[in-house]
């Protein structure tokens, strides 16, 4: 893949960070913007990430919604006549297989990079903040297993090469599991999936704390993005009540989640000391056909 915008020799002062693809979430262009700076650094370039979103009210760049540009610099014509245009995805950079998340070195250059390069804006820092002290009113996040399940579009897509997601019935036991192992009674859920989130619920009762994140009843098909454009919420609000939820899964020093690039960019949040647990079930269109054929035995 040609990652340069120009063939030209001239020589570029930028580097954009840009994906044009509607379907990804927040986390996913957080780790492919990760990949981006490293790339512009180490070519002697100023990154800037752009998240473009357009609706019928605003039209801006929603990376400098929830972040400070690592550069400080915003987009304009002359910096977009000067710079190349890169997706990310093609660098060395965070990623969901288990070679990545069980590489200590790797897991180290990453978190310190993410401390390094991102910011939070100052409205998100303040009601992140404010959420967290929320949560902890009730439960204390570092004696907390936090568990994150993907379901909705994830499970029923099944993404070729992506991470084969675990069944909820499959997620319960592995939480009683970990909750035995680690001698705690609290669990911190995150799920899109309000099947999922009812099932844990009726498992483990006044157990179960979640805080707002649009859980879906009733998808369907096709990609949730779609499903949550129907909602009275704008794409903005709803990504921010799931980031909010990533934000407090990464203070949780305990983690049972599926891998997804929510699960990872929260694992890259924390702290050196969380206890981690990904779920590792194969990749779709390689090795999941066992794993389905024998959860529906």
């Amino acid at each position: 893949m040609n990652l340069f915008r120009k063939t030209s020799k001239k020589t570029f002062k930028y580097c954009i960070i840009r994906r044009n693809d509607d379907n990804l979430g927040l986390c996913s262009h957080i780790l492919t913007a990760l990949g981006g700076m490293n790339y512009a650094y180490s070519n002697e370039l100023i990154p800037i990430v752009d998240i473009s979103y357009k609706s019928k009210t605003t039209d801006q760049n929603l990376w400098e919604y929830f972040f400070v540009q690592p550069s400080g610099y915003s987009l304009n014509s002359e910096i977009e006549n000067n710079s190349i245009i890169i997706s990310g995805v093609d660098t060395f950079r965070p990623k969901l297989s288990m070679d990545f998340l069980t590489n200590e070195c790797l897991i180290d250059f990453w978190r310190e990079f993410f401390l390094k390069n991102i910011a939070y804006s100052s409205a998100i820092q303040t009601r992140f903040n404010g959420n967290l002290e929320q949560i902890e009113s009730k439960i204390k996040l570092n004696n907390t297993l936090g568990v994150l399940c993907r379901g909705t579009d994830y499970i029923k897509l099944r993404p070729q090469l992506h991470p084969v997601q675990p069944t909820k019935e499959y997620m319960i036991q592995r939480t009683k599991e970990k909750l035995n192992e680690f001698n705690i009674d609290d669990i911190f859920l995150v799920t899109e999936d309000k099947n999922i989130a009812d099932l844990f619920k009726k498992t483990f009762g006044h157990r179960v704390y979640q805080v707002d994140n649009n859980q879906v009843s009733d998808y369907d098909s096709g990609y949730l993005r779609n499903h949550l454009l129907k909602s009275s919420d704008p794409i903005l609000v709803q990504w921010e009540k799931y980031f909010s939820n990533i934000f407090l899964l990464s203070k949780c020093h305990y983690m049972l989640a599926s891998r997804t690039s929510g699960s990872v960019v929260a694992y890259l949040m924390a702290s050196n000391n969380m206890k981690s647990d990904f779920i590792n079930l194969g990749t779709y269109g390689v090795d999941d056909e066992s794993f389905y054929r024998r959860e529906n035995v």
